[in-house]
């Protein structure tokens, strides 16, 4: 699958959604403030970076994994898609 900003965001928040046991639609799920929102500790926004990775096939550097990198999805997704690209450009 060719990942492009929407579907990468898309994909993002099914992954948050489904480990945070969410109820809610993609699309109520904000792009900020999720760590206060939904009371993200640091255990949790670790299982949820390991999700992504694991999706996505990529893999993330020990000091990307911070809890600021998860408040803001478009950081987040924005991040992803780099090291997708870095990724499909080894291949």
């Amino acid at each position: 699958m060719k990942y492009n900003t929407l579907n990468t965001m898309k994909t993002l928040k099914k992954i948050i959604r489904k480990r945070l046991r969410l109820f809610v639609r993609i699309s109520e799920i904000e792009n900020q403030n999720l760590i206060k929102k939904y009371d993200i500790n640091s255990i949790v926004g670790y299982e949820i970076f390991f999700m992504i990775e694991s999706k996505f096939k990529i893999a993330f550097e020990d000091d990307e994994m911070l809890a600021t990198n998860l408040d803001n999805l478009n950081s987040l997704c924005d991040m992803i898609l780099v090291k997708l690209n870095k990724k499909n450009s080894m291949d």
